[in-house]
């Protein structure tokens, strides 16, 4: 049935139907690869969205089942061949920018650690699974010691992943935001190897294209801190101040930064120029914090008319979150723990980015579990309950891409909020607490796992015998359950 509905209705679904029914690894490569050749004879450049999305998948999935069967070297011959080959070419050439350049850095996380990176697939899924997500992603790399790859082999991939990812269709900028995951992997290997004139040199020819990037700012400052040139780190957001004006995400990581290296001291008089550069002169005699407030919607005592220019009220509107996460910083510099309790609040009730809600989070959790010297008894005893309302609150069930009607639970998020509330709290007390959160969050595969090594680390055998049967009844197709 399935052969002669891809060959009368040969629908994307119909094959992933075929590829789902097939159990052999025979039948599966061998349907998974008509998939492809199909994928590619249907689609033409310049490449749809959903296309590239479906072709990358399908390869993707062909180079997961040649993995999980122990094929390592025939999973990283298929996407080389994808990406490289003149032969498979057009399986390429059919992608957009965006989505070539993760499949390069897919191949090079599989070239240095013999695995497709776990960010884009469901980690309750350990078998050759479709993909949840085409987020960015830097490898994991901690130390020089976790490159296994010679350095020259790693850098020389990722030139060439650029040069052959550099669409020339697109405009510089367009090609460098393409690029931008490749480009952050690179710096980041070249601080790691303390070869930090190159990384500069990198980040410093991109920043004159994309001057507004904060995540390359950020590299930027920390390749000048390890070279021991903190100066040139503050000079250099400084310089983005001025060629970035009114934008408050730069803002916000100056900022960020200034405090970090602990001189809030100069956020005072670059906070004054930042919110008076947004408003009217007529509105010169009025307190900078008021205006602030007056634009992020805060009841105040005195009505300002109009005091934001004209001209700045569509891009403030969509800037508005780094204006809270702005006026919350100088609430934590200057105002009371009420104050800066109530911005933090008002943050939480307005609209943003799922990914600027993570960020306001996690200021919020940061603040309160180190409460400043001046705060009353009662804010340690509410960082608990916030950490909990922040679990229960941030969504960890999105939508899989090009498919609104499928959903994955993600908890990379709620895992790294684990990471910072187990901080705060004695070892003794670490498996109680993640048990009592796995319950809480009974999907979350990654805290089961971190559950079972922390009840091992303490010793709890007939414990860990329990708990492992359980998660694996619950999720019988995570591998990692099985093999404990």
């Amino acid at each position: 049935m399935c052969e002669m509905a891809v060959e009368h209705a040969p629908h994307h679904k119909v094959w992933w139907n075929y590829l789902k029914l097939e159990s052999s690894f025979e039948g599966k490569d061998y349907v998974c690869d008509r998939l492809l050749r199909f994928l590619v004879s249907s689609a033409s450049p310049p490449a749809a969205e959903r296309r590239s999305f479906q072709l990358m998948e399908a390869l993707l999935y062909r180079v997961q089942l040649h993995l999980f069967t122990g094929r390592t070297d025939s999973a990283l011959a298929i996407l080389q061949n994808a990406l490289k080959s003149s032969h498979d070419r057009s399986v390429a050439e059919r992608l957009t920018a965006g989505d070539r350049a993760l499949l390069w850095l897919s191949f090079i996380h599989l070239t240095e650690f013999q695995r497709l990176p776990a960010g884009l697939l469901d980690p309750a899924e350990s078998g050759p699974s479709r993909l949840v997500s085409r987020e960015s992603f830097l490898l994991p790399w901690r130390t020089p010691r976790d490159v296994s790859t010679p350095p020259h082999v790693l850098v020389g991939l990722f030139r060439d992943a650029v040069l052959r990812c550099s669409d020339e269709a697109l405009t510089p900028r367009q090609r460098t935001l393409a690029c931008l995951p490749l480009h952050s992997n690179l710096v980041l290997l070249y601080r790691l190897l303390e070869r930090f004139d190159e990384g500069v040199a990198l980040v410093e020819s991109l920043l004159e294209l994309r001057p507004e990037c904060c995540s390359l700012r950020d590299a930027l400052a920390e390749l000048h801190i390890r070279k021991g040139h903190p100066d040139r780190a503050v000079g250099m957001w400084l310089q983005a101040l001025a060629e970035c004006p009114n934008n408050a995400e730069v803002f916000y990581h100056s900022c960020k930064f200034l405090m970090a290296q602990e001189q809030p001291s100069a956020v005072a008089p670059l906070f004054r120029g930042f919110v008076l550069s947004l408003c009217d002169d007529q509105q010169g005699h009025a307190q900078p914090l008021e205006l602030l407030r007056h634009v992020l919607g805060f009841p105040g005592e005195e009505l300002l008319r109009g005091p934001v220019i004209k001209e700045l009220q569509e891009q403030l509107g969509q800037q508005m979150p780094y204006l809270h996460l702005v006026h919350c910083r100088w609430q934590q510099l200057h105002g009371s723990v009420g104050q800066t309790v109530d911005a933090f609040e008002r943050a939480l009730s307005s609209t943003m980015k799922l990914e600027e809600l993570h960020e306001l989070w996690m200021e919020y959790l940061v603040f309160s579990s180190r409460p400043p010297a001046r705060a009353p008894p009662p804010q340690e005893s509410r960082f608990p309950a916030l950490v909990r309302r922040c679990l229960s609150a941030v969504p960890s069930r999105l939508e899989v891409p090009f498919d609104p009607a499928e959903f994955w639970s993600c908890y990379g998020f709620h895992n790294k909020v684990v990471t910072l509330y187990l901080s705060s709290l004695p070892l003794s007390q670490h498996a109680l607490v993640l048990e009592r959160l796995r319950y809480a969050m009974p999907n979350n595969t990654e805290l089961g796992l971190r559950l079972l090594h922390q009840v091992w680390q303490d010793g709890h055998t007939e414990q860990l015998k329990f708990q492992v049967q359980m998660l694996s009844s619950q999720e019988p197709r995570c591998l990692a359950y099985w093999e404990m």
